[in-house]
């Protein structure tokens, strides 16, 4: 499976403390996590939209990173998602950073971004064990008594006391 990692380009537009925060988190080894890391940071700080416009105004450094028909570099694409970006920028998050699941991409947003395509194997072993099995049919309980008759104290005729 590919790692993507925005990491070094992020790098380029982020303070020093954001930086050191990043570099910081004790869950987070690995390039990928630090970027997914980097990403929700800036997702809680609400500076999401201000580094991408930084990003999308630098074509050295977006030449550099990405290739020419990366969503960065494509002018309507990367407007149509600032201006959404904008408009969720009201909302307030607080996601987690220092989570060790995010240093290794989830194969779902890789098929999704286009940047790898999941291959699935059918294996019908389980449909074999599946056919071999015998649904044990357990008999119907027999009642002792129904609910119109009082409950008894285990001997013939004798009733419970309450007390």
């Amino acid at each position: 499976m590919p790692e993507p990692s925005f990491w070094t380009f992020a790098l380029v537009f982020s303070h020093k403390q954001v930086i050191s925060q990043v570099d910081s988190l004790s869950q987070v080894s690995s390039e990928v996590g630090r970027a997914r890391a980097w990403l929700r940071l800036a997702f809680n700080d609400g500076l999401l939209v201000s580094y991408l416009t930084a990003m999308v105004c630098d074509n050295v450094s977006l030449a550099v990173h990405y290739e020419k028909f990366a969503f960065l570099r494509d002018p309507d694409k990367r407007d149509l998602c600032l201006s959404y970006l904008t408009g969720i920028s009201v909302y307030t998050f607080n996601l987690s950073i220092n989570v060790s699941t995010l240093n290794r991409w989830q194969p779902r947003p890789l098929v999704l971004a286009g940047c790898w395509r999941q291959t699935t194997t059918e294996v019908d072993i389980g449909a074999d064990v599946a056919a071999d099995l015998v649904e044990e049919v357990l008999p119907a309980p027999e009642f002792v008594r129904t609910l119109a008759e009082p409950i008894r104290d285990g001997g013939p005729g004798s009733y419970m006391r309450r007390g």
